[in-house]
């Protein structure tokens, strides 16, 4: 189900979107692109190189993403910023079926994604926030 809210943060009322599943509820803020599907192997793959790849683009009228909801579809998955993640080494362990909401430009600017275990093959799920 989606439903548009307003947020109030002080004085400022901001627009957002209220996601509500059987599981969770995920509130979006701003604007957001269409979600993309990636398959992950040993090698690990940038932002830039999963949208692309998907037939996307990384700006948004102009505008470069301020967040990213990630959701791990298959089996686990690694995530690193400003450096590369190894399968089963380094980054943050995402396990599958579980999400997180990566905040900040710089942040998600330098999101790398590989598999987290050798020879599987990680599906995720990317939405960007602008």
């Amino acid at each position: 189900m989606k439903r548009w809210i307003a947020v109030a943060i002080g004085t400022l009322l901001i627009p957002a979107v209220l996601y509500a599943g059987s599981n969770a509820v995920m509130v979006v803020w701003g604007d957001v692109g269409p979600t993309m599907t990636a398959t992950l192997t040993n090698t690990s793959r940038t932002l830039d190189n999963i949208v692309v790849t998907a037939g996307g683009t990384v700006k948004k009228n102009g505008l470069y993403p301020s967040g990213a909801y990630v959701t791990a579809e298959t089996y686990a998955a690694r995530f690193a910023m400003s450096t590369t993640p190894t399968v089963d080494n380094v980054g943050h362990l995402l396990a599958a079926a579980a999400s997180v909401h990566i905040q900040g430009g710089s942040a998600v600017g330098s999101l790398k994604f590989v598999n987290a275990a050798t020879d599987e093959v990680s599906v995720i799920h990317l939405t960007l926030e602008y």
